[in-house]
């Protein structure tokens, strides 16, 4: 009995350290695995911290080409594979008077012409590169552009679509007109002195002779061509000296001037002449001679256009914005037909048979002279009316 109960005792004692045993090692394995799991979960965390530094980084990166995007003064416009637009910049809405809103998610072709453009691009794989062309945008306006093309590719490298470049050419256009301008000028400057000298000698022989002439004949028929002579040696002279107005370089002696006033002292050569003024003083700096001899250009014009017993109006006041002053010379003539309209100022331009073209030509060298502009509004049989805005002194 006593015996039995040794062994059991023993084979209890084997079982219970061979348990203890097992539990040891368990603890230990334990121990091992939460040594590794914290080792994993820190791995786990850096890589996190990573993934949020590099997902941060790229969200800097994307509002930074964004703001790019957004501030850069060229029209960006981006399609995809079929020409749906995927990307429309601040500086492409306002080239085309569109929004964003309004195009992206549409067909370029919706509201593009497809001649050198993404499409063109996307049809024939060929990158456009500094070619012309122009757009009308939302207000009929007709705008150059200058535009590069390029292809779009994904990451695997295959073609995702087409992104176009487009720079509003408007100015540059501008300054190329001036530049032609002010070459025509030279040459007109220079031509202008070769005739005032050449003409001007024998018109003042042919004249001074013609008055002689005259004085010395009593035939009232050889008078009258004598008389003829005269006027024509008068109109010649008369053209010679706007020509050469119109040539010479403007010497501005520029001061402050009430603008109502200066129109008061011109106007007093003219009667009938209706005013609407507006109260506040309307303060320009400017020289008052040139500016009075293209009011008086324009009032002299509007007469003419007008008629015996037709009505001349000159209004007087402060621009849409009120860092102007506008002067408008109206008639109730039949009006100037849009034709007309566009080539009006250009010199030597005229209807009528004894005009010489330079009045209008004048006018608006001497207005934009004062950083000024002049332009014309007319209807058929409603009148017509110069406008001359200027800006005010402050």
């Amino acid at each position: 009995m006593e015996k039995e109960l040794a062994g059991q005792v023993k084979l209890f004692s084997q079982s219970f350290a061979a348990l203890a045993h097992s539990i040891k090692k368990l603890h230990q394995e334990q121990e091992e695995l939460n040594f590794r799991f914290g080792e994993l979960a820190a791995v786990l965390e850096r890589n996190h911290l990573a993934l949020r530094k590099s997902l941060a980084e790229e969200e800097a990166l994307f509002l930074f080409l964004d703001n790019i995007l957004e501030t850069v003064r060229t029209g960006i416009v981006a399609v995809d594979k079929v020409g749906v637009i995927t990307l429309f910049n601040r500086e492409a809405e306002r080239i085309s008077g569109l929004t964003a809103a309004e195009v992206v998610g549409q067909k370029y072709e919706k509201f593009f012409p497809v001649p050198i453009s993404v499409l063109e691009t996307l049809a024939t794989a060929k990158p456009i590169s500094g070619r012309e062309k122009h757009l009308f945008n939302t207000e009929g306006k007709k705008i150059p552009l200058g535009v590069s093309t390029a292809l779009l590719y994904d990451r695997e490298g295959n073609l995702s679509g087409a992104l176009e470049v487009m720079t509003d050419l408007s100015a540059y256009k501008t300054l190329e007109v001036e530049l032609e301008q002010s070459r025509t000028m030279a040459a007109l400057g220079e031509m202008a002195a070769l005739v005032a000298h050449e003409v001007r000698n024998p018109l003042a022989g042919i004249s001074g002779f013609a008055g002689l002439l005259k004085r010395e004949l009593k035939d009232s028929n050889l008078v009258m061509m004598v008389e003829k002579i005269l006027d024509g040696a008068a109109d010649l002279e008369h053209l010679v000296t706007a020509l050469l107005n119109y040539t010479n370089r403007l010497e501005l002696n520029q001061e402050p001037l009430p603008l109502k006033e200066l129109v008061e002292l011109t106007l007093r050569d003219w009667e009938g002449v209706e005013r609407e003024f507006e109260q506040k003083e309307l303060l320009i700096r400017g020289d008052g001679q040139y500016l009075k001899m293209a009011l008086r250009n324009l009032v002299e014009n509007a007469f003419q256009a007008a008629g015996q017993g037709g009505k001349v109006k000159i209004i007087l006041g402060a621009g849409p914005q009120g860092k102007t002053a506008r002067l408008a010379v109206t008639d109730d003539g039949p009006g100037i037909p849009p034709e007309t309209q566009k080539k009006i100022f250009t010199p030597f331009y005229t209807t009528r048979e004894d005009g010489t073209g330079l009045g209008l030509a004048i006018v608006k060298k001497i207005v934009e002279a004062h950083r000024g502009r002049v332009w014309v509004e007319s209807l058929p049989q409603k009148g017509a009316a110069f406008y001359i805005e200027l800006p005010l002194w402050r």
